[in-house]
């Protein structure tokens, strides 16, 4: 086999078993420009009873709606946890819904990460995400702890609250608050590979060059 032919080959051969980069869609967006967020936050997690009310645990979820259709790869919320509280852990869930309110749970992650700044949750399950369907994100904690979920810079706009206590039934439509800054990933388009097109760059150079030293024949 010539040289050139085995550049060729061997570039080919590479493209072909090199496993393709895939580039994450953005579904859904609510941080501001380099992803910046706001310093006001809202509270979540394990709350004290006041005059005598029973502790209980509060959770807060903001509804997305996917640009496009797409299998979720990964969630990315502005978050502190934990805030006050510590004996516990942070939880964050993704639900179906009816288009108001959380229905079907799709998937839960849990994280041990602490700190103030930008969470990020990769899915396990890669529930499907239809594009124009309404979906709810939920922040909230196990066991003695709370935390802190930063207010988007990009939607001002006040919208509903939905909410639960202790895991219980939801509610929405009567207190509002501002959005939350968070990120919605969704499976994107394969690329190859940058060594992969390094290989085959060479190989189409490698076949130029030797095609200009190859004399025509008559």
């Amino acid at each position: 086999m010539s040289a050139t032919k085995t550049v060729l080959a061997f570039s080919f051969a590479a493209m072909l078993t090199a496993a393709p980069a895939s580039a994450d869609a953005i579904l859904f967006d609510s941080f501001g420009p380099g992803h910046s967020f706001q310093t006001a936050a809202s509270f979540f997690g394990f709350d004290t009873g006041e005059e005598g009310d029973p502790d209980s645990r509060f959770a807060r979820a903001f509804a997305f709606t996917p640009s496009t259709s797409a299998s979720l790869q990964a969630l990315e919320l502005a978050l502190q946890f934990p805030f006050s509280f510590t004996e516990g852990s942070l939880q964050v869930n993704v639900f179906a819904s009816d288009g108001a309110l959380p229905t079907a749970l799709l998937e839960t992650f849990g994280s041990g990460q602490t700190g103030s700044g930008i969470f990020r949750f990769d899915s396990l399950a890669h529930p499907l995400l239809s594009a124009g369907a309404t979906y709810f994100v939920e922040a909230t904690t196990l066991g003695k702890a709370d935390g802190l979920w930063f207010l988007s810079p990009r939607f001002p706009g006040l919208v509903p609250d939905v909410a639960r206590n202790n895991f219980g039934p939801w509610s929405g439509g009567g207190r509002r608050n501002f959005d939350t800054a968070f990120r919605v990933l969704g499976e994107g388009a394969a690329t190859p590979e940058p060594a992969s097109l390094v290989l085959l760059g060479t190989g189409a150079a490698m076949a130029g060059w030797r095609s200009r030293r190859t004399p025509r024949r008559a």
